[in-house]
Protein backbone atom coordinates (compact mmCIF):
# COMPACT_ATOMS: atom_id res chain seq x y z
CA UNK A 1 0.00 0.00 0.00
CA UNK A 2 3.06 2.19 0.55
CA UNK A 3 4.03 1.62 -2.65
CA UNK A 4 1.03 2.76 -4.33
CA UNK A 5 0.24 5.97 -2.19
CA UNK A 6 4.06 6.63 -3.15
CA UNK A 7 3.07 6.04 -7.13
CA UNK A 8 0.43 8.05 -6.69
CA UNK A 9 1.87 11.30 -4.62
CA UNK A 10 4.21 11.07 -7.49
CA UNK A 11 1.67 11.56 -10.15
CA UNK A 12 0.25 13.95 -8.47
CA UNK A 13 3.36 16.41 -8.22
CA UNK A 14 4.15 15.47 -11.26
CA UNK A 15 0.69 16.85 -12.95
CA UNK A 16 1.14 19.83 -10.51
CA UNK A 17 4.73 20.38 -11.83
CA UNK A 18 3.04 20.44 -15.68
CA UNK A 19 0.37 22.92 -14.64
CA UNK A 20 2.79 25.32 -12.65
CA UNK A 21 5.46 24.70 -15.78
CA UNK A 22 2.53 25.58 -18.18
CA UNK A 23 1.72 28.79 -16.41
CA UNK A 24 5.28 30.48 -17.52
CA UNK A 25 4.54 29.13 -21.28
CA UNK A 26 2.88 31.75 -24.08
CA UNK A 27 -0.72 30.44 -25.11
CA UNK A 28 -0.09 31.86 -28.72
CA UNK A 29 1.80 29.96 -30.87
CA UNK A 30 3.78 31.76 -34.18
CA UNK A 31 5.77 29.89 -36.91
CA UNK A 32 7.04 31.66 -39.58
CA UNK A 33 9.23 31.00 -42.89
CA UNK A 34 10.80 33.23 -45.41
CA UNK A 35 12.71 33.03 -48.85
CA UNK A 36 13.10 34.58 -51.55
CA UNK A 37 11.67 33.92 -55.08
CA UNK A 38 13.22 35.23 -58.39
CA UNK A 39 9.84 36.83 -60.32
CA UNK A 40 7.81 39.82 -59.68
CA UNK A 41 5.16 39.83 -57.00
CA UNK A 42 2.40 39.69 -59.01
CA UNK A 43 3.21 36.04 -59.90
CA UNK A 44 3.92 34.99 -56.47
CA UNK A 45 0.73 36.48 -55.49
CA UNK A 46 -1.29 35.03 -58.03
CA UNK A 47 -0.37 31.77 -56.82
CA UNK A 48 -1.02 31.95 -53.27
CA UNK A 49 -4.31 34.17 -53.49
CA UNK A 50 -6.01 31.86 -55.86
CA UNK A 51 -6.67 28.59 -53.81
CA UNK A 52 -7.39 27.00 -57.46
CA UNK A 53 -3.70 27.20 -57.69
CA UNK A 54 -2.20 25.17 -54.30
CA UNK A 55 -2.42 22.00 -55.83
CA UNK A 56 0.95 22.74 -57.34
CA UNK A 57 2.71 23.77 -54.50
CA UNK A 58 0.72 23.20 -51.77
CA UNK A 59 3.56 20.73 -49.45
CA UNK A 60 0.56 19.05 -48.15
CA UNK A 61 -0.83 17.89 -51.18
CA UNK A 62 2.87 16.43 -51.78
CA UNK A 63 1.58 14.10 -48.73
CA UNK A 64 -1.65 13.03 -49.75
CA UNK A 65 -1.81 13.61 -53.72
CA UNK A 66 -5.57 12.06 -53.26
CA UNK A 67 -6.85 14.58 -50.83
CA UNK A 68 -10.35 15.63 -51.98
CA UNK A 69 -10.79 19.66 -51.77
CA UNK A 70 -13.97 21.54 -52.24
CA UNK A 71 -14.41 25.15 -52.78
CA UNK A 72 -16.73 28.14 -51.65
CA UNK A 73 -16.72 31.65 -52.59
CA UNK A 74 -15.11 33.70 -55.17
CA UNK A 75 -12.42 32.13 -57.74
CA UNK A 76 -9.92 34.08 -55.55
CA UNK A 77 -9.06 36.53 -53.02
CA UNK A 78 -11.10 37.58 -50.00
CA UNK A 79 -14.23 35.34 -48.88
CA UNK A 80 -12.68 32.07 -51.18
CA UNK A 81 -12.22 29.64 -49.27
CA UNK A 82 -10.93 26.08 -49.47
CA UNK A 83 -11.49 22.61 -47.99
CA UNK A 84 -10.03 19.21 -47.75
CA UNK A 85 -10.33 16.20 -46.16
CA UNK A 86 -7.08 13.61 -45.93
CA UNK A 87 -6.86 9.64 -44.38
CA UNK A 88 -3.25 11.14 -43.93
CA UNK A 89 -2.66 12.17 -40.12
CA UNK A 90 -0.28 14.78 -41.20
CA UNK A 91 -2.51 16.23 -43.73
CA UNK A 92 -6.22 16.02 -41.75
CA UNK A 93 -9.47 17.56 -42.46
CA UNK A 94 -9.59 21.47 -42.20
CA UNK A 95 -10.55 24.57 -44.30
CA UNK A 96 -8.61 28.20 -44.91
CA UNK A 97 -10.39 31.17 -45.50
CA UNK A 98 -8.89 34.34 -47.00
CA UNK A 99 -10.05 37.38 -44.83
CA UNK A 100 -8.33 39.94 -46.40
CA UNK A 101 -6.60 40.25 -49.81
CA UNK A 102 -4.32 43.19 -50.50
CA UNK A 103 -2.92 42.65 -54.90
CA UNK A 104 0.80 41.51 -54.77
CA UNK A 105 1.22 42.72 -50.97
CA UNK A 106 -0.50 40.94 -48.18
CA UNK A 107 -2.96 37.93 -47.48
CA UNK A 108 -4.57 36.97 -44.11
CA UNK A 109 -6.08 33.91 -43.78
CA UNK A 110 -8.34 31.94 -41.22
CA UNK A 111 -7.14 28.66 -40.71
CA UNK A 112 -10.24 25.92 -39.27
CA UNK A 113 -8.42 22.70 -38.28
CA UNK A 114 -10.27 19.90 -37.34
CA UNK A 115 -9.77 19.02 -33.53
CA UNK A 116 -8.02 22.54 -33.01
CA UNK A 117 -8.81 26.43 -32.07
CA UNK A 118 -8.62 28.14 -35.21
CA UNK A 119 -6.00 30.12 -36.48
CA UNK A 120 -4.77 33.03 -38.39
CA UNK A 121 -2.34 32.91 -41.58
CA UNK A 122 -0.16 35.77 -42.69
CA UNK A 123 1.61 36.34 -45.74
CA UNK A 124 3.61 38.89 -47.43
CA UNK A 125 5.36 39.62 -50.81
CA UNK A 126 7.87 42.58 -51.43
CA UNK A 127 9.43 42.98 -54.38
CA UNK A 128 13.04 44.67 -55.44
CA UNK A 129 14.43 44.88 -58.73
CA UNK A 130 12.42 41.67 -60.24
CA UNK A 131 13.20 39.69 -56.55
CA UNK A 132 10.20 39.05 -54.37
CA UNK A 133 10.66 38.32 -50.70
CA UNK A 134 7.73 36.01 -49.71
CA UNK A 135 6.52 34.93 -45.85
CA UNK A 136 4.36 32.97 -44.83
CA UNK A 137 3.84 33.33 -40.99
CA UNK A 138 0.81 31.33 -38.35
CA UNK A 139 -0.77 32.01 -34.99
CA UNK A 140 -2.75 29.93 -33.08
CA UNK A 141 -3.95 30.30 -29.28
CA UNK A 142 -3.70 27.09 -27.52
CA UNK A 143 -5.56 28.27 -24.56
CA UNK A 144 -4.71 27.78 -20.93
CA UNK A 145 -5.03 23.62 -21.37
CA UNK A 146 -1.67 22.72 -20.23
CA UNK A 147 -0.91 19.89 -23.01
CA UNK A 148 -2.42 22.48 -25.13
CA UNK A 149 0.62 24.91 -24.61
CA UNK A 150 3.05 21.89 -24.45
CA UNK A 151 2.25 20.80 -27.87
CA UNK A 152 2.53 24.93 -29.02
CA UNK A 153 5.76 24.27 -28.20
CA UNK A 154 6.76 21.90 -30.73
CA UNK A 155 4.36 23.27 -33.82
CA UNK A 156 7.38 25.33 -34.60
CA UNK A 157 9.21 22.01 -35.59
CA UNK A 158 6.13 20.17 -36.81
CA UNK A 159 5.27 22.72 -39.18
CA UNK A 160 8.15 25.41 -40.11
CA UNK A 161 9.61 22.39 -42.38
CA UNK A 162 6.59 21.97 -44.13
CA UNK A 163 6.05 25.97 -44.86
CA UNK A 164 10.00 25.74 -45.86
CA UNK A 165 8.40 22.56 -48.34
CA UNK A 166 5.77 25.02 -49.66
CA UNK A 167 8.15 27.99 -50.49
CA UNK A 168 10.56 26.06 -51.73
CA UNK A 169 7.81 24.69 -54.15
CA UNK A 170 6.51 28.10 -54.87
CA UNK A 171 9.84 29.13 -55.74
CA UNK A 172 10.91 26.32 -58.28
CA UNK A 173 7.24 27.03 -59.35
CA UNK A 174 7.06 30.57 -59.74
CA UNK A 175 10.59 31.13 -61.27
CA UNK A 176 10.19 28.35 -64.00
CA UNK A 177 6.89 29.89 -65.37
CA UNK A 178 6.57 30.39 -69.26
CA UNK A 179 7.37 34.14 -70.09
CA UNK A 180 3.99 35.76 -71.00
CA UNK A 181 4.28 37.84 -74.26
CA UNK A 182 3.07 41.24 -73.77
CA UNK A 183 -0.87 42.39 -73.90
CA UNK A 184 -2.07 44.19 -77.09
CA UNK A 185 -3.62 47.43 -76.30
CA UNK A 186 -7.23 48.21 -77.46
CA UNK A 187 -10.19 50.56 -77.51
CA UNK A 188 -11.94 50.89 -74.20
CA UNK A 189 -14.12 53.62 -72.44
CA UNK A 190 -16.29 53.58 -69.62
CA UNK A 191 -20.01 53.91 -69.96
CA UNK A 192 -23.59 53.81 -67.56
CA UNK A 193 -24.95 50.98 -68.39
CA UNK A 194 -28.60 50.43 -67.35
CA UNK A 195 -30.42 47.16 -65.58
CA UNK A 196 -31.80 45.22 -68.34
CA UNK A 197 -34.81 42.81 -67.26
CA UNK A 198 -33.91 39.23 -68.60
CA UNK A 199 -34.67 35.43 -68.18
CA UNK A 200 -31.24 33.25 -67.68
CA UNK A 201 -29.95 29.84 -67.44
CA UNK A 202 -26.78 29.02 -65.25
CA UNK A 203 -24.50 26.07 -65.88
CA UNK A 204 -20.80 25.03 -65.18
CA UNK A 205 -20.10 23.23 -68.87
CA UNK A 206 -16.52 21.65 -70.14
CA UNK A 207 -14.69 23.69 -72.43
CA UNK A 208 -15.14 21.31 -75.41
CA UNK A 209 -18.99 21.26 -74.46
CA UNK A 210 -19.87 24.71 -74.60
CA UNK A 211 -21.30 25.39 -78.03
CA UNK A 212 -23.44 22.69 -77.60
CA UNK A 213 -24.49 23.43 -74.21
CA UNK A 214 -24.84 27.14 -74.88
CA UNK A 215 -27.14 26.49 -78.16
CA UNK A 216 -29.57 24.14 -76.14
CA UNK A 217 -29.33 27.12 -73.43
CA UNK A 218 -30.45 29.80 -76.04
CA UNK A 219 -32.87 27.27 -77.52
CA UNK A 220 -35.00 27.04 -73.96
CA UNK A 221 -34.58 30.60 -73.29
CA UNK A 222 -36.42 31.15 -76.79
CA UNK A 223 -38.93 28.64 -76.21
CA UNK A 224 -39.99 30.34 -72.47
CA UNK A 225 -39.94 33.58 -74.13
CA UNK A 226 -42.20 32.97 -76.60
CA UNK A 227 -44.67 30.77 -74.43
CA UNK A 228 -44.41 33.37 -71.91
CA UNK A 229 -45.69 36.57 -74.61
CA UNK A 230 -42.18 38.31 -73.32
CA UNK A 231 -41.45 41.09 -76.10
CA UNK A 232 -37.84 40.85 -76.63
CA UNK A 233 -35.38 44.45 -76.32
CA UNK A 234 -31.83 43.18 -77.74
CA UNK A 235 -29.56 40.75 -78.63
CA UNK A 236 -28.72 37.51 -76.92
CA UNK A 237 -26.09 38.10 -73.75
CA UNK A 238 -24.18 35.96 -72.10
CA UNK A 239 -22.38 36.57 -68.14
CA UNK A 240 -18.94 35.02 -67.64
CA UNK A 241 -19.31 33.66 -63.99
CA UNK A 242 -16.06 31.79 -64.07
CA UNK A 243 -13.92 30.55 -66.83
CA UNK A 244 -12.03 27.56 -66.84
CA UNK A 245 -10.33 26.51 -70.13
CA UNK A 246 -8.97 23.43 -68.64
CA UNK A 247 -11.97 22.23 -66.44
CA UNK A 248 -16.04 23.40 -66.18
CA UNK A 249 -16.52 27.02 -66.86
CA UNK A 250 -19.66 28.89 -65.18
CA UNK A 251 -22.03 30.93 -67.42
CA UNK A 252 -25.20 32.54 -67.53
CA UNK A 253 -26.95 32.54 -71.43
CA UNK A 254 -29.92 35.52 -71.07
CA UNK A 255 -32.31 36.94 -73.14
CA UNK A 256 -33.56 40.38 -72.71
CA UNK A 257 -36.97 41.18 -72.93
CA UNK A 258 -39.06 44.49 -71.91
CA UNK A 259 -40.44 43.19 -68.44
CA UNK A 260 -39.69 39.49 -66.64
CA UNK A 261 -42.52 36.87 -65.41
CA UNK A 262 -42.00 34.05 -63.41
CA UNK A 263 -39.24 31.93 -64.21
CA UNK A 264 -38.97 28.42 -63.88
CA UNK A 265 -36.86 25.73 -62.00
CA UNK A 266 -34.42 25.92 -64.41
CA UNK A 267 -34.92 29.34 -65.93
CA UNK A 268 -33.95 32.78 -63.72
CA UNK A 269 -36.14 35.87 -64.16
CA UNK A 270 -33.37 38.34 -63.61
CA UNK A 271 -31.86 41.87 -64.44
CA UNK A 272 -28.19 42.57 -65.38
CA UNK A 273 -26.08 44.80 -63.78
CA UNK A 274 -26.60 49.22 -62.88
CA UNK A 275 -23.60 50.95 -62.68
CA UNK A 276 -20.13 52.04 -64.76
CA UNK A 277 -18.64 49.37 -66.70
CA UNK A 278 -15.77 49.68 -69.13
CA UNK A 279 -16.40 47.98 -72.37
CA UNK A 280 -14.63 46.90 -75.71
CA UNK A 281 -15.79 45.90 -79.32
CA UNK A 282 -14.21 42.48 -80.47
CA UNK A 283 -13.96 41.69 -84.12
CA UNK A 284 -13.61 37.70 -85.54
CA UNK A 285 -13.97 34.24 -83.67
CA UNK A 286 -15.17 33.47 -79.83
CA UNK A 287 -11.91 32.03 -79.62
CA UNK A 288 -9.63 35.17 -80.15
CA UNK A 289 -11.42 36.59 -77.96
CA UNK A 290 -8.75 35.71 -75.35
CA UNK A 291 -6.55 38.73 -76.24
CA UNK A 292 -9.22 41.43 -76.46
CA UNK A 293 -10.17 40.61 -72.58
CA UNK A 294 -6.04 41.15 -72.09
CA UNK A 295 -6.85 44.47 -73.24
CA UNK A 296 -9.54 45.44 -71.15
CA UNK A 297 -8.05 44.20 -68.13
CA UNK A 298 -5.00 46.03 -68.81
CA UNK A 299 -6.58 48.98 -69.47
CA UNK A 300 -9.10 48.33 -65.93
CA UNK A 301 -5.92 48.39 -64.65
CA UNK A 302 -4.15 51.15 -66.06
CA UNK A 303 -7.04 53.63 -64.97
CA UNK A 304 -7.18 52.50 -61.65
CA UNK A 305 -10.42 50.73 -61.94
CA UNK A 306 -12.12 47.92 -59.95
CA UNK A 307 -13.99 45.15 -61.53
CA UNK A 308 -16.94 44.42 -59.02
CA UNK A 309 -18.21 41.57 -60.64
CA UNK A 310 -18.32 38.67 -63.76
CA UNK A 311 -17.97 40.37 -67.18
CA UNK A 312 -20.50 39.90 -69.70
CA UNK A 313 -20.71 39.38 -73.86
CA UNK A 314 -23.53 40.98 -76.36
CA UNK A 315 -23.54 38.99 -79.11
CA UNK A 316 -24.46 41.42 -81.98
CA UNK A 317 -23.23 39.80 -84.60
CA UNK A 318 -22.98 35.86 -84.75
CA UNK A 319 -22.96 32.66 -86.48
CA UNK A 320 -26.68 32.98 -87.14
CA UNK A 321 -26.34 36.87 -88.89
CA UNK A 322 -23.13 35.50 -90.70
CA UNK A 323 -21.26 32.31 -91.19
CA UNK A 324 -17.55 34.11 -91.97
CA UNK A 325 -16.41 34.33 -88.49
CA UNK A 326 -14.51 37.70 -89.48
CA UNK A 327 -17.63 39.42 -89.37
CA UNK A 328 -18.88 38.30 -85.78
CA UNK A 329 -19.01 41.40 -83.94
CA UNK A 330 -19.29 41.11 -79.64
CA UNK A 331 -19.64 43.99 -77.07
CA UNK A 332 -17.35 42.89 -74.44
CA UNK A 333 -18.35 44.37 -70.59
CA UNK A 334 -16.56 44.46 -67.30
CA UNK A 335 -18.80 46.25 -64.12
CA UNK A 336 -16.27 48.53 -62.51
CA UNK A 337 -16.76 50.68 -59.47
Amino acid sequence: MKAIKKIIIALIALVALVVIISLFLPSEVTVTRTGEINAPAEVVFGQVNDFHNWVNWDPWQGKDPDMKASYEGPESGAGSKRCWESDNEEVGTGCLTIMESVPNTSIKTKLEFEGMSPGTGNWSFIENEGVTTVSWGMKMDMGLNPMGKFIGLTMDGMLGPDFEKGLANLKELCENMPVVEPKPTIDAKVVTVESLPIYSIKDSVLVQDLEARMNEMYASLAAHVAESGAEVTGQILCIWHKWNPEGYSTLECAIPVVETGEGTDVIMAAATHTGNAVTTTHLGSYESSEATYFGLEDYIKANEHTIIGPPWEVYTVGPKDDPDTANWVTQIYFPVE
